[in-house]
C-alpha cells in the first residue's frame, strides 16, 4: 500500500493500533436448529455472510453442562469476523448492532475489542474488513494444508495495514455506505419477493405447459383429459419423459485462443472469470480449458445440485473441472437452462449425486444420462415460447 495518493489527514496503520485484541468464544455440543424464546443458542459460522450479521444462524444449546460452558456474547458496535472458513470466506465479517444475550460466539469466530484511546468509528472499520483489497490481504496471509478450508491467525490479522482517516471523516464515510448497504438490501428483497413469483411460475409452466395460444394450460383437477399418466405422475398428453442422456452429448473438446475464460455462479449462470468478487488464479493455457460453445450448458460438478448451471449466448472457455452438455435437435437449451434450475430438477440432481456430504456431492455426466426429467418432444415453438 503506497502512501502517495494519502491525504494529508490520513495515515496509514496496522490494525493492532485500532483493535486492543480479538476475542473467541467455545464451541459447545448443540442440536441442529435454530434456539428457542427461552433457550440460548451457538452462532454458526454462516451467521456472518456478505458482511450482515444473522443472530438466527445459531444452533441450540441444550445440555446443562454445555450451557455452563458458553460465555462471549455478540456485543454492539462490534465486528464479527470468520478465523476459520473456506478460501473465499476465510477473514468474512459483519457489524453488530445491538447486545444478544442469548447467543454465543464460537471459538471459529473472533469479536474485535477496541482501543478506547482512537475513538476509532466501529462501523467505518467495519466496511474496511469487508473490502476486496482488504480481504485479498487476509486470503494472503491465511494458512492451511487443506485445500478448502484456511485460517489466519490473530498476529496475522493485526497486522493488516488500512488506510484511516480522521475519526469524523470516519463517520461520514459509514453513514454514506450504510445508506448504500440499506438500498441494496430493500433491493435485496424486492428480488426474493419476485425470485418466489418466478419459481411459482417455473411449477406451474414445467407441470402443466401452455396450449396453442401460448396461454397456461388448465390444471389437471380442472381438464383431466388434457393429461396423461407417467413415471414421473400426470404430464401434459403431448410431453414426454426423456434422460439427460438423450438430450444432450458431453462436449470434450479443448479450448481454443481468443476466448473469454467464464465461471458459473449461482445466480447468474456463465460471468467472466475477471468479475467475480473473489480472487482466482490459474496458470492454464486456452487448451488447457473445456471449450463452451453459443448454445451449451456448462454446470459445476459439485454445485449442480443447487442448481449451479450457465447456458452459453457465446463461445467461450471455462475449468476443465466443470462439465460441457452439448444439445441435441430435439432440445431448445434456452427451455432446459430453466428446466434444469426448477426445485424439482435440483432434488433429482440432488438425488443422483454421488457423496456422504454437501460439499462432495458430485453430479458427474455419466450420472446425469440416468436423471429423468420431464421434457417436451419434439422440438415446438411451445418450448420455446416457455423458456421466452
Amino acid at each position: 500500500m503506497s502512501d502517495d495518493d494519502l491525504p494529508n489527514d490520513w495515515n496509514i496503520q496496522p490494525l493492532y493500533c485500532l483493535i486492543a485484541k480479538l476475542e473467541s468464544g467455545v464451541s459447545v455440543n448443540s442440536e441442529d436448529r435454530a434456539c428457542g424464546a427461552d433457550e440460548i443458542g451457538m452462532l454458526k459460522t454462516s451467521c456472518v455472510n456478505g458482511g450482515r450479521f444473522d443472530p438466527n444462524e445459531n444452533k441450540v444449546v441444550l445440555e446443562a453442562t454445555e450451557i455452563r460452558r458458553v460465555e462471549l456474547n455478540p456485543r454492539k458496535d462490534s465486528i464479527l469476523v470468520s478465523r476459520m472458513n473456506t478460501f473465499d470466506l476465510v477473514g468474512e465479517s459483519a457489524y453488530v448492532d445491538n447486545d444478544y444475550s442469548h447467543i454465543f460466539v464460537p471459538d471459529r469466530l473472533w469479536q474485535t475489542v477496541m482501543r478506547d484511546a482512537t475513538d476509532t468509528c466501529v462501523k467505518w472499520l467495519s466496511f474496511v474488513v469487508r473490502s476486496p483489497v482488504f480481504r485479498h490481504s487476509v486470503s494472503n496471509a491465511a494458512s492451511g494444508t487443506s485445500g478448502s478450508m484456511k485460517n489466519i491467525s490473530q498476529p496475522a490479522y493485526l497486522a493488516i495495514r488500512v488506510r484511516v482517516p480522521p475519526t469524523p471523516q470516519q463517520r461520514k464515510i459509514a453513514r454514506i455506505l450504510t445508506t448504500v448497504d440499506n438500498l441494496i438490501e430493500k433491493t435485496n428483497a424486492l428480488i426474493a419477493k419476485y425470485q418466489a413469483i418466478k419459481q411459482g411460475m417455473m411449477h406451474d409452466l414445467f407441470t402443466r405447459g401452455v396450449n396453442s395460444r401460448v396461454n397456461l394450460r388448465p390444471p389437471f383437477d380442472e381438464s383431466p383429459e388434457l393429461y396423461k399418466q407417467s413415471e414421473l405422475g400426470w404430464i401434459p398428453k403431448e410431453w414426454s419423459v426423456a434422460n439427460i442422456g438423450i438430450l444432450f452429448d458431453k462436449r470434450t473438446e479443448h479450448g481454443r485462443e481468443g476466448l473469454p475464460v467464464m465461471s458459473i455462479v449461482m445466480r447468474d449462470g456463465l460471468v467472466e472469470r475477471a468479475s467475480i468478487d473473489r480472487r482466482v488464479e490459474s496458470n492454464l493455457p486456452p487448451q488447457g480449458h473445456a471449450l463452451v460453445l453459443n448454445g451449451d450448458i456448462a454446470y459445476n460438478m459439485m454445485r449442480m445440485w443447487q442448481g449451479v448451471l450457465g447456458w452459453a449466448l457465446f463461445d467461450c472457455l471455462v475449468s476443465p473441472a466443470y462439465v460441457v452438455m452439448r444439445p441435441k435437435d430435439n432440445i431448445e437449451t434456452h427451455f432446459a437452462a430453466y428446466l434444469f434450475s426448477d426445485q424439482r430438477s435440483i432434488q433429482k440432481f440432488r438425488q443422483f449425486s454421488q457423496g456422504v456430504v454437501d460439499d462432495a456431492c458430485d453430479f458427474t455426466f455419466g450420472i446425469s444420462l440416468k436423471s429423468r426429467l420431464r421434457s417436451l418432444t419434439p422440438v415446438t415453438n411451445r418450448k420455446k415460447s416457455l423458456a421466452e
